[in-house]
């Protein structure tokens, strides 16, 4: 479990190192994921008071190591279960998602200081606070299930989709729709949810990551591009129309000879399609490319975002030429997480096989 952990954080900041600095550097590293969600912790602006040995929960005082571990066997925390999936940073937050995958998960949306002198096993501060990724929650009032990724967008807006399910091995639950997020992350609110519609899903649909296509002088035109993974297709939202569509093309699904992986030396097969995807910059006729690829799967495919935003077009049965292949990225380039980095408009790839980054 050390090992995993070890692996996905490095994953998540050789990402987030290489958006925002020059080189590969260790900037956070955690053995183990705590929390610091004592309600004084919870005003967001500077670092906060941490004792990197504790978790704090509401209704306890502050305790002592061996109090925190009794506490780690209880439905509330149980550290084992806590493991990072997701990174992205605003300003002086970094952003760490916790999908709740087990039960003992505190908090699914969570940041840490920027600036904090503290490198090491730095404790998560539930975002935008604890009350919101609770899990049980009186009716009406807006909560967190599940988030595995986030965007930010130039708008200073944080994009993400709650997947509504506790994924319990053999015992998946279902708490609440998939649903789409937006937080103001001026003000730290809420400020729109959208539920997917039934045609937007399928019995296995699972979204996950968010390509974000908005410009900052019209922060209300924007669209979110999301791979459904294991439904192999692609859902559109756009927040001008408040709707979305899905799309269906072959391109989506897994490539027959891109399914085997090898982690730490354990073999295995995994069938997720489109994964993730960039957006190139913007062209002559006011469009992107949406630059897009499957997990299992090393070809690299791209698509005119004139289509996507296009819900007629979009929705076609047969979409001729609309999708091409851009070429194949080579023997074991297979790729979770991906990314365009928009000023050097080079393509970041999080390789699964070879446990870094390749671009």
């Amino acid at each position: 479990m050390k090992h995993f952990l070890n692996l996905l954080i490095t994953n998540l900041l050789y990402i987030v190192a290489f958006a925002y600095s020059t080189g590969l550097k260790d900037e956070f590293t955690w053995t183990r994921l705590t929390y610091d969600i004592h309600p004084t912790h919870q005003e967001h602006t500077g670092s906060p008071k941490i004792n990197s040995d504790r978790i704090f929960f509401p209704t306890e005082p502050q305790n002592s190591y061996e109090t925190r571990m009794s506490i780690g066997n209880s439905e509330d925390y149980h550290y084992p279960n806590n493991i990072p999936m997701g990174a992205n940073r605003w300003k002086n937050k970094l952003f760490i998602t916790v999908p709740r995958r087990r039960n003992g998960i505190p908090s699914t949306l969570n940041y840490v200081p920027v600036n904090s002198p503290i490198k090491h096993n730095l404790p998560l501060i539930p975002y935008p606070d604890l009350k919101t990724n609770k899990i049980k929650i009186a009716d009406g009032q807006e909560h967190l299930i599940s988030v595995y990724r986030v965007t930010v967008d130039p708008c200073d807006r944080l994009w993400m989709v709650d997947t509504g399910i506790i994924e319990i091995p053999g015992n998946k639950t279902r708490l609440g729709p998939q649903k789409l997020v937006i937080i103001d992350l001026n003000t730290d609110k809420i400020i729109k949810t959208y539920n997917f519609k039934d045609s937007d899903l399928t019995s296995v649909t699972t979204l996950a990551l968010i390509t974000l296509d908005v410009a900052e002088t019209n922060c209300d035109d924007a669209y979110a591009y999301i791979p459904d993974f294991l439904g192999y297709g692609l859902v559109v939202y756009s927040l001008k129309k408040d709707d979305s569509w899905r799309i269906k093309h072959n391109y989506f699904h897994i490539e027959p000879t891109g399914g085997d992986f090898e982690i730490g030396g354990h073999k295995f097969q995994w069938s997720d399609g489109i994964f993730s995807g960039g957006l190139t910059g913007i062209h002559e006729n006011g469009n992107r490319n949406y630059i897009f690829h499957a997990m299992a799967g090393t070809h690299l495919y791209s698509v005119s975002t004139r289509v996507l935003k296009n819900k007629k077009l979009a929705t076609r049965s047969y979409h001729h030429d609309d999708f091409i292949i851009l070429g194949d990225r080579g023997y074991n380039w297979q790729t979770s997480a991906s990314a365009v980095h928009p000023s050097s408009t080079v393509m970041f790839f999080a390789l699964v096989n070879k446990h870094g980054v390749g671009c």
